[in-house]
């Protein structure tokens, strides 16, 4: 009769955990931050029931803490505010619909890679591959070394072995003044490329759409890649079409560096990469691919969607969002492979939980193939599960409308953070998807949601 009742009281249990009737907890402040005044804004607060405006975030301290939240919470939340601010500043700067423009973003730098037997000397210092690269910087490549500047979301610069030069960028403009050999500056749409060489007037890429910029000084040519220099080639599946630079391509079609890859919500592809390793494409995906053999590099920017790109020995792999930039990279030493998935108007992506595989990335993946239906492990059903571990959080939900970062920030609570999105979406609140840390959640509404902990933890 004992275990009869012990697994009644548990059945019980279970079922009163995933009960659908919680509802989210109630907001204490509520408010907006303008990116471009840096001016704050309170529309609601717990403690005094009225708006009021507020010089700085950090004057705003007091009256948080009055309306129920820790110091410590407070804290995590400017640093959180801070950064939603940011993003929507470098999204900004991608959408030709806004005129907005800040005078300079101080944290822009490019990344190198190089592949020879000697380092590429930066303002005069050896420099190797990850070093930052920096506006202004002088670089030097020598003879025998092939090398490559990835700008991130400004291009890609790439000097012949035994080229001279120097760089200056800033958030829509890359210039190169050129003193020997020779260089391709390749820059994404919105941003303005120029070289300057020996020539009277300069070489000028549209910004319109994306460039292609080479120059070399004269008496000089451009230098053929070592042998053996591949092209990647496209598989789709069942050779259906997908949109490459805006075109049709099926399978075989040849994907240079640089290429925008778009694909259908009933249609997934591969990028064979060739000794760089493969790059796999869900459904609904569109994405930028970069990559380069001579410096055994390969970078995947998401737009929206869905990829699971997976390097080979010796090859360095990026994944990266053009609002928060490189979110992972592969160990060159052993290879590997990197998932990532960005919400179509999401500003957050996930990386590193199956959710691409999940979401049927390859050309040989059905469209739509579940995650569940991975590794031959069978998956409970929600109520079957059992209840988690809970931890005491305040849930903030960040909104956007540029310059201005909304949000609310809600009463602290017990929250299963081991499965916030299901915690949530059981409370009445969006469709969610964790992002890199289980404490913060992409919404498919547009919004984003935060958990922040009342205390550092010991």
């Amino acid at each position: 009769m004992k275990p009869l009742l012990f697994f009644v009281c548990t059945l019980a249990l279970m079922l009163f955990e995933q009960c659908p009737s919680k509802k989210m907890p109630p907001v204490i402040v509520s408010g907006e931050y303008d990116c471009e005044k840096q001016a704050l804004e309170i529309t609601f607060a717990k403690s005094i029931r009225t708006g009021d405006k507020i010089a700085t975030v950090d004057d705003a301290k007091d009256l948080f803490i009055r309306s129920g939240v820790t110091a410590f919470a407070f804290e995590e939340f400017k640093s959180l505010l801070t950064a939603k601010c940011r993003k929507q500043v470098v999204a900004a700067l991608n959408d030709s619909t806004v005129e907005f423009r800040f005078a300079s973003l101080q944290d822009i730098q490019g990344r190198l890679t190089f592949a020879g037997n000697q380092p590429v000397l930066v303002d005069g210092q050896p420099s190797f591959t990850g070093a930052s690269i920096r506006s202004n910087a002088l670089i030097e490549v020598p003879p025998a070394v092939w090398a490559s500047v990835d700008l991130g979301r400004l291009g890609l610069i790439e000097p012949d072995p035994d080229t001279k030069l120097k760089l200056e960028f800033n958030e829509s403009r890359v210039s190169i003044w050129l003193s020997r050999g020779c260089v391709a500056l390749r820059t994404q749409r919105g941003v303005s490329g120029e070289i300057y060489n020996d020539k009277y007037a300069p070489q000028r890429s549209n910004p319109q759409s994306p460039g292609l910029l080479k120059a070399c000084i004269a008496g000089q040519s451009v230098l053929t890649p070592p042998a053996g220099q591949f092209i990647a080639r496209l598989i789709t599946r069942n050779n259906q079409p997908i949109i490459v630079n805006g075109d049709s391509a099926n399978t075989g079609a040849s994907v240079f560096t640089g290429a925008a890859l778009e694909t259908a919500p009933d249609q997934s592809a591969s990028v064979n990469l060739g000794p760089l390793g493969t790059l796999d494409i869900a459904p609904n995906t569109k994405l930028v691919l970069t990559y380069a053999e001579k410096t055994s590099y390969v970078k995947v920017v998401i737009v929206f969607g869905c990829a699971v790109l997976t390097t080979k020995k010796k090859t360095t792999g990026e994944v990266a969002t053009e609002i928060e930039g490189t979110l992972a990279t592969t160990n060159p030493a052993k290879g590997g492979a990197l998932d990532i998935c960005l919400p179509l108007g999401g500003t957050a992506a996930t990386v590193g939980q199956g959710v691409a595989a999940g979401a049927g990335a390859g050309a040989g993946s059905p469209a739509g193939a579940s995650a569940s239906g991975s590794g031959g492990l069978i998956r409970l059903p929600d109520w079957l599960r059992w209840p988690a571990s809970k931890q005491e959080v305040y849930p903030v939900i960040f909104s956007f409308q540029f310059p201005v970062v909304k949000f609310h920030f809600l009463e602290k609570g017990k929250m299963n953070t081991n499965r916030p999105e299901e915690a949530i979406r059981s409370r009445g609140g969006p469709s969610c998807m964790r992002q890199t840390s289980n404490l913060r959640l992409s919404c498919f509404d547009g919004t984003e949601i935060n958990l922040i902990p009342p205390k550092r933890k010991k």
